[in-house]
């Protein structure tokens, strides 16, 4: 019997744009220098249009992925690892992302089908 092959790779986190004033961020003790900040190697940009998380980078997704359920969606090969950044709160990296949606199971599917170690 031929196993079907299944890749192992774990979709990570890379960057995540926000419509929020960086001064928010900063207010909340966050160190935020052009706009942006560092979080346990996640790059958060500030400022963009729109409104809550407007796109991400996730490195380890299919390639020519557009958007996970509406979401604006970069898939990235071999980024930089950068620095988790020091910040006076003592934030040291990201738990959990939170996105809304109207539908859950449709965005649950939409998440499994856009990671590799999905079985499909």
């Amino acid at each position: 019997m031929k196993v079907p092959y299944r890749q192992t790779e774990i979709p990570t986190l890379v960057r995540i744009d926000v419509a929020d004033p960086p001064e928010r961020w900063g207010d909340l003790g966050f160190t935020v220098t052009d706009s942006s900040l560092n979080l346990g190697g996640v790059r958060v940009a500030f400022g963009v249009a729109g409104h809550g998380i407007t796109s991400w980078e996730i490195d380890g997704i299919p390639e020519g992925t557009r958007a996970i359920d509406g979401l604006a969606t970069t898939p990235v090969r071999s980024h930089p690892q950068q620095t988790g950044g020091t910040h006076p709160n003592g934030a040291v990296g990201i738990d959990q992302v939170v996105i809304t949606t109207p539908d859950f199971d449709r965005t649950a599917i939409a998440l499994d089908r856009s990671s590799p170690c999905s079985q499909r």
